[in-house]
């Protein structure tokens, strides 16, 4: 288990915190309010859910605005020297924020990213069953890759018909 590292939020500096391990902290404050000082201890802030993503909301000078948790992360840990512009979740858990889990990415990898890795599993042996158009069964394949190799195929176009992007492939019927 990792060790959790503490480090400020940049524009809030003084105010928030951010940790490797995805939590969100308030430092210790005072106020005067009404002549009487107010003293308000350091809090783990509690992130709300926004579509599966954390986020938190954040004040400074009255202001208040809302930040995803992952970004604070990665803005804190992580080096980005292509400057990319979005965070992909590696473990595809949007609410795991521990910076081993995080990285910066393009817009492209970040769409594909889940998807290719369902991609590799379903090509590297999930079992591919062949149809005739008719429904008769023809055969079974240990994987995709396999089914395309003993036909002469291309996997994409067997994939597509699996997935049920299409209803036949090559003159058949794929499914996983």
């Amino acid at each position: 288990m990792s060790s959790e590292i503490w480090k400020p939020i940049k524009g809030y500096e003084g105010l928030y915190e951010v940790s490797s391990l995805g939590r969100i902290k308030s430092m210790p404050k005072k106020f005067i309010r009404n002549g009487a000082v107010t003293h308000f201890e350091e809090k783990i802030l509690t992130p709300s859910d926004s579509h599966g993503y954390r986020s938190v909301v954040l004040t400074k000078n009255g202001i208040h605005k809302t930040h995803s948790v992952h970004r604070l992360v990665a803005l804190a840990f992580i080096q980005n020297p292509n400057n990319y512009t979005q965070i992909n979740h590696k473990d595809e858990n949007k609410s795991n924020n521990r910076v081993e889990n995080l990285e910066w990415c393009t817009h492209s990898y970040n769409m594909n990213y889940g998807t290719l890795q369902e991609r590799k599993g379903k090509a590297n042996g999930v079992p591919v069953y062949q149809y005739t158009k008719s429904g008769d069964f023809v055969k079974k394949y240990p994987s995709l890759k396999s089914a395309a190799v003993s036909n002469g195929f291309q996997s994409s176009p067997i994939q597509n018909c699996c997935c049920g992007r299409s209803k036949t492939s090559y003159g058949f019927i794929w499914k996983y």
